[in-house]
C-alpha cells in the first residue's frame, strides 16, 4: 500500500488558511500518523478487531478528520508533543458498492470518552463534511453499543450486519440535522471543497452551501 495520503500534505494550496480548530482535517503528516496511532491503539490494543492495523485500502482516499486537545502542561511544539493533543478521529469516504457516502474508523482515546463530546463532534463534522463534497445519503457500520450515541445524533438503523467478523448495526444519518452553515465554517467549507476535489470526488454541492440550501436525506434504505 502507497502513502498517497500523507504525500497530500505538500499540495496544499498556500491560499488556504491552517484550521486551528479542536475538530480539524488531518493535513498535516504528524496528524495522519497520530489518526493511525490511535486508530491501532483503539481497534487493535483494545479491542482485539484486528491483529497488526486496522488500514486498509480505503484509506489511499479516505478524508481524514482529528479531534485535538490542550496539552494541560507546555510542551516544546515538536511533532511528538503535537501528536500527544490528538484524542480522536474518524474518516469519510465514498462506497462504491452501496452507491453512497460512509463514516468509519471512528476512534477515540479511552481517557477522552467521558460525555462522548469527542465523538458527537467528530460524527458531526464528518457528516456535514460530506454534504459539502456530494453526499446525498451518509451510512456508518457502528458496534451495537454505540446505538443510543448515534440516535441522539440523528441517525436512525437501517438493520444488524456483520463487519470485521463482529456484529454491527448499519446506520443511516437525517442530513437535515448535519447542516454544513451551521456546522462549518467558511475557512472549513474551502477546506472541504478543495479535498474533495484533490480525491477526484467531483459531485459537488458548494453553490449549494453557499446559498444556504438544506441539505435533505436521500431517505431510507436498505
Amino acid at each position: 500500500m502507497t502513502d498517497s495520503t500523507a504525500d497530500r500534505s505538500e499540495l496544499v494550496p498556500k491560499h488556504l488558511a491552517r484550521i486551528k480548530a479542536p475538530i480539524r482535517y488531518a493535513i498535516e503528516p504528524w496528524e495522519i500518523e497520530a489518526a493511525r496511532r490511535i486508530r491501532r491503539d483503539v481497534f487493535v490494543v483494545e479491542q482485539n478487531l484486528f491483529e497488526v492495523h486496522d488500514r486498509d485500502a480505503i484509506d489511499e482516499e479516505a478524508l481524514l478528520i482529528i479531534a485535538t486537545c490542550k496539552p494541560k502542561v507546555h510542551q516544546p511544539s515538536d511533532s511528538s508533543s503535537q501528536r500527544s493533543r490528538v484524542t480522536g478521529t474518524v474518516r469519510i469516504h465514498f462506497d462504491a458498492e452501496f452507491g453512497c457516502w460512509f463514516g468509519s474508523r471512528l476512534a477515540v482515546l479511552a481517557d477522552s470518552r467521558g460525555s462522548a463530546r469527542t465523538a458527537s463532534s467528530l460524527i458531526r463534522k464528518a457528516v456535514a463534511t460530506a454534504c459539502v463534497i456530494g453526499c446525498r445519503d451518509f451510512r456508518a457500520r457502528i458496534q451495537p453499543k454505540n446505538l443510543r450515541l448515534f440516535q441522539r445524533l440523528g441517525w436512525h438503523l437501517l438493520g444488524a450486519i456483520e463487519h470485521v467478523g463482529q456484529p454491527h448495526l448499519l446506520m443511516q444519518a437525517e442530513l437535515e440535522r448535519f447542516q454544513p452553515s451551521e456546522l462549518l465554517t467558511a475557512i472549513e467549507i474551502q477546506w472541504a471543497r478543495f479535498l474533495g476535489c484533490q480525491r477526484g470526488w467531483a459531485n459537488t454541492h458548494f453553490d449549494e452551501v453557499e446559498r444556504g440550501v438544506p441539505f435533505v436525506s436521500s431517505g431510507p434504505s436498505a
